[in-house]
């Protein structure tokens, strides 16, 4: 009997230990990992350090975009209800912060109501647990202020209650670094610097955005966080974007930090400072005469019904291809974007687009210096080569009228005067598809391989004789970028070097070399000159600048109302040893390219002359 007893005992007891062993096989071997991560988690604290956005620098190093760092305060409402004194707590933190109390009290509620709502999103039997652990984190009661906002608070801290639990004190604020984009030049450049937005819940859930930057995982996208939506902020996020920092400590049951335990603490990693190749001083002389120049054109000629005058304006280095100025109106001012966004979309003109990259117009007669290349170049034509003018063209049963009545026309007056004639004449030697040709390899209706946003254009190829016509005075289906005029500007000046352009430093310089015979190109250069210089000149009484000889090409491009037009003046300067392309063009006007966009360029250059810094940009230029 005794026997039976002991052997159903130590049954009894083999099966338990086999079952606790059992257990602690699957718990310490089967599972062991994924328990050790869990309990890490519950005890583990881990925070985010802010880190800081690359600053955006001008060639000289003049800020234009820089990150600030701003401060949050936080509370941690649990530990604030379990004071003994809440309200006097409230009223010594107002005092500190120089706030009233009732917009403390205020912003206590305004997170409470967050905090229910969050919780309210989850299962219904459990919204109150759900927020009593929500209430355990710090949550934001003021946000975005300054050094001189807190100081008192980070002073006077020892001032304000701690919550005691334990025998240890636990404070029942937290100050919060957060980092804010700000522009010290407002609106100045405002397209080629872009604005930021927020990563959308969308974007957060794709994994480029998330898993991004290489794999590295500090420069991870979080919700919520700002990434560039436009211009260099966009372009260089990879460069722009810092790396967080991360602090971890060890926490108690009731989810709070001990202080007094060792943590570990990675150091955040700004972000690249970038150099943009713009020039600031240079920059705010354009957009300024460009607005003064629209603001004028608009009060002399606009009528009731007329779409709004706008216009660009882009100065490059044709030797390196370097935008020192990209000028777009209508603007917009950078740091009041989030608060004016919907407002902004409202206005007229598209504030937002970047004419001077996206803007597609045809370019008029600043088209005849392609035809004029591909005439030289092919051989067809020489410097010598006259065509008579009539004032007239004969196209079948159609009469083209030209410019004036030029008589014996040879091409660097021609290109002077801007004679029609000849170029129609030009063109039908030449031809659509080596118009096209000289046009695509000058840089027009391709990319001009720049480091933001840009529109490729258009250049049809002419199948008929009347769209060879319309083509050669560079009309019709034609459609070209300011930057890629200036680009091709660049190309003549340099008798064939055509460099991309950037807007960036950190990109480097590309040239190409173009076939073409410094001679024929001389001619070019000299009807240029001629526009502006000589005493016929389409751009003589309205962009010459006294001690400067520089060269020049008007255009006045149709639009589908016959009484408005897209006026054009584009060429480089100085005339015999070219350091800077420029294009400029003003939509929507009553004026031809010469009174509507010439003044433009003469007021920037006569600004620029009186500057001795910005005349280092035209030196050599003397008559």
């Amino acid at each position: 009997m005794f026997r039976r007893r002991l052997s159903v005992l130590l049954l009894f007891i083999s099966l338990a230990m086999t079952a606790v062993v059992g257990k602690l096989l699957y718990l310490q071997v089967l599972h062991g990992e994924s328990y050790r991560r869990r309990a890490e988690r519950n005890i583990a604290y881990k925070e985010d350090l802010e880190t800081r956005r690359g600053h955006i620098l001008d060639r000289h190093g003049v800020p234009l975009a820089v990150d600030e760092l701003r401060y949050d305060v936080c509370v941690f409402l649990r530990r604030l209800e379990r004071l003994e004194d809440p309200r006097g707590w409230c009223e010594e933190l107002a005092r500190l912060l120089d706030v009233k109390l009732s917009d403390v009290t205020a912003a206590l509620e305004a997170a409470e109501e967050r905090l229910r709502t969050l919780a309210c999103r989850g299962p219904r039997h459990r919204w109150k647990q759900d927020l009593t652990w929500l209430r355990r984190d710090e949550q934001p009661i003021f946000t975005n202020l300054g050094p001189e906002d807190i100081r008192n608070l980070g002073e006077n801290r020892d001032r304000l209650d701690k919550y005691v639990e334990g025998g240890q004190a636990f404070p029942v604020f937290k100050v919060r670094e957060v980092a804010h984009r700000r522009y010290p030049q407002g609106e100045l450049a405002s397209h080629v610097i872009g604005y930021l937005g927020l990563v959308n819940g969308e974007e957060y859930n794709d994994r480029g955005y998330r898993f991004s930057f290489a794999g590295e995982k500090l420069k991870r996208f979080l919700k919520n966080d700002p990434i560039g939506r436009s211009g260099v902020e966009a372009g260089y996020e990879v460069d722009l974007r810092g790396a967080r920092g991360m602090l971890f400590g060890i926490k108690d049951v009731h989810n709070r930090v001990l202080e007094n335990m060792p943590g570990t603490r990675i150091d955040p990693r700004p972000g690249r400072d970038l150099r943009l190749t713009l020039d600031v001083r240079l920059q705010h002389i354009v957009e300024d005469v460009l607005d003064e120049q629209i603001r004028l054109l608009t009060a002399a000629e606009h009528h009731p019904g007329d779409p709004l005058v706008c216009g660009a304006v882009v100065i490059i280095n044709p030797h390196t291809g370097d935008v020192l100025a990209a000028a777009s109106s209508p603007r917009y001012d950078l740091n009041q974007i989030h608060a004016r966004y919907d407002q902004l979309t409202r206005l007229p003109g598209n504030v937002f687009f970047h004419r001077a990259t996206l803007g597609t117009y045809p370019i008029g007669s600043a088209f005849k210096v392609v035809v004029a290349t591909a005439g030289l170049e092919e051989d067809i034509i020489s410097g010598h080569t006259e065509f008579d003018c009539h004032g007239v063209f004969q196209d079948g049963g159609r009469v083209l009228r030209c410019t004036g009545a030029h008589a014996t026309v040879e091409l660097t007056r021609a290109i002077e005067q801007s004679c029609n004639v000849y170029f129609w004449n030009t063109g039908l030697l030449v031809g659509g598809e080596r118009l096209k040709k000289w046009a695509q390899a000058l840089g027009l209706g391709t990319s001009a391989h720049a480091d933001l946003a840009e529109a490729v254009g258009f250049i049809p190829l002419p199948v008929s004789r009347a769209e060879v016509l319309n083509l050669s005075i560079g009309q019709g289906r034609i459609i070209c970028t300011p930057l890629q005029v200036a680009r091709m500007m660049g190309c003549i000046a340099l008798g064939g070097r055509l460099a991309d352009t950037r807007f960036c430093m950190v990109r480097p310089v590309n040239v190409r070399r173009l076939d073409m015979h410094p001679e024929r190109v001389n001619v070019i250069r000299w009807g240029m000159r001629d526009v502006v210089q000589g005493p016929r000149g389409t751009a003589h009484a309205t962009a010459r600048v006294e001690g400067l000889a520089y060269a020049g090409k008007t255009g006045t491009a149709q639009t589908i109302r016959n009484d408005i037009y897209h006026a054009w003046f584009a060429g480089f300067a100085p005339w015999r040893t070219p350091k800077v392309a420029f294009s400029c063009v003003i939509e929507n006007t009553r004026a031809g390219g010469g009174a509507g966009a010439g003044p433009v360029i003469q007021r920037v250059f006569s600004r620029m002359m009186a500057d001795p810094v910005l005349r280092l940009y035209l030196a050599g230029g003397d008559e």
